[in-house]
């Protein structure tokens, strides 16, 4: 069932709302957090420049304010970039925790600078974990071309002419792994008379290749893929005949026609995986061009196909995998590139959908009936009280913000001030007369 574009236009423009209102919301909480703990740090600075009580050096103040501001620019602009895209920033959130408590802290101890080196100790393990990963994991299997491929078994078949087991004479087919082309390799052998009767010079068997390819070329060319897909099919027959047959101890085929034959079976197959391509059957068109890649490894069309068909059948993953097979043959190609990107973007878009999906199944699951229903629930549910604990809840963490800040405030700027000190002293003079009166 295929989905109405109107409708996947206005699910896209509903998680491009809420990405942005995400953004918006996250965004204010992580600005708050960085101007309040900068403030609080420059206006200890300031004390300390207005006292001239400068515990430090030059050199000191300068790579104390380095660490602060290139954890918080790295770590802010990671965050907003991934907000934009829609991403996760777990590095970065972690970047910028370690930045805010190295500068708050620092407000009150000089040691919490020393917090910063957890930055480069979390590197030098994530490094040393994938150095592990990469020692222990064992080298890719090498995979088999007909250049390096083991000698296959040889199944011998028999035909009968004339239905006497005298007249008949046994023919030498290579065992093939894949199902299909088995198949037809023993369709084809129903159609042939016997391997006396083949002419493998190539003037009758060869010359009816080439008319039969040429004529699903005109039908492909005009529209009819099925009547192509047929003279292609009777085509590929033929030459796996002829593919086989040579590769028998007793055969008179060349090496310039095997050589010719084997390019000839390239294309059919190539047309044949364009064919089912268009066709939309595209388990087919991967056949096809897992055939082509047997004998042509470097085949760009039958990469691209591979990848295309991934995609319509929504298998992401393989897709991925196979472009970038295609990429590491085929570094400069950009339609390989090109599709990559896709792909990595239907991925990040199916994850959102899958949680959507699921958060949406875990809400539809009915609770527990042994459990006693919540008298609450459907006050809950009503929007008089989200909107009142909505309010409730920021008034808590105002409040919370607030006092933390005043404190901190108090104890940094306030307490440290002659002037604070002597208004307190008199403060305290004038209460114990008043009291003595």
């Amino acid at each position: 069932m295929k989905i109405p574009v109107y409708l996947l236009c206005k699910m896209a423009q509903r998680s491009e709302k809420k990405r942005a209102d995400r953004e918006k919301k996250v965004g204010r909480y992580y600005t708050l957090v960085f101007l309040f703990s900068v403030i609080l740090w420059a206006l200890k600075f300031a004390r300390d420049l207005y006292h001239k009580k400068l515990p430090y050096t030059k050199l000191g103040y300068f790579w104390r304010v380095s660490l602060i501001l290139l954890g918080y620019s790295f770590s802010l602009y990671s965050i907003f970039s991934n907000l934009k895209l829609g991403l996760e920033f777990s590095l970065s959130n972690d970047l910028f925790i370690v930045t805010t408590a190295a500068t708050l802290l620092s407000v009150f101890f000089d040691f919490a600078y020393k917090l910063f080196l957890t930055v480069p100790l979390y590197g030098i393990y994530k490094g040393s974990v994938s150095f592990y990963k990469w020692a222990t994991t064992p080298s890719p299997q090498v995979p088999q071309t007909p250049q390096n491929q083991e000698p296959k078994k040889r199944i011998k078949y028999r035909t009968v002419r004339g239905g006497s087991p005298k007249d008949s004479k046994e023919m030498d087919f290579s065992e093939n792994d894949n199902l299909l082309e088995s198949e037809s390799l023993l369709t084809s052998t129903e159609n042939q008379v016997s391997n006396s009767d083949l002419d493998t010079s190539g003037s009758s068997n060869t010359q009816s290749v080439y008319d039969t390819r040429e004529k699903g070329n005109e039908l492909f060319s005009k529209g009819d893929i099925d009547g192509a897909i047929e003279k292609w099919s009777n085509s590929i027959n033929s030459l796996s005949y002829i593919l086989n047959k040579s590769k028998s101890e007793t055969n008179s085929v060349t090496e310039e026609s095997l050589n010719e034959y084997t390019k000839m079976y390239v294309a059919l197959c190539s047309n044949l995986s364009l064919a089912f391509l268009k066709k939309e059957d595209f388990a087919m068109c991967k056949q096809y061009c897992h055939y082509v890649l047997m004998y042509d490894e470097k085949n760009l069309k039958a990469h691209l196909r591979i990848v295309q068909a991934d995609i319509k059948l929504k298998n992401f993953d393989n897709a991925l995998s196979n472009c970038e097979k295609g990429l590491s043959l085929n570094p400069e190609d950009k339609e390989l590139k090109g599709l990559k990107t896709v792909i990595n973007d239907l991925l990040k878009k199916q994850k959102k959908v899958d949680a959507l999906f699921a958060r949406k199944v875990f809400k539809k699951i009915e609770p527990d009936p042994r459990t006693e229903p919540d008298p609450f629930e459907e006050l809950k549910k009503s929007k008089f009280y989200r909107f009142n604990h909505m309010i409730l809840m920021m008034y808590y963490r105002l409040y919370l913000i607030t006092k933390f800040g005043w404190d901190c405030f108090k104890k940094a700027v306030l307490l440290s001030f002659s002037y604070y000190s002597k208004l307190s002293s008199s403060l305290r003079r004038f209460f114990d007369k008043y009291k003595e009166d």
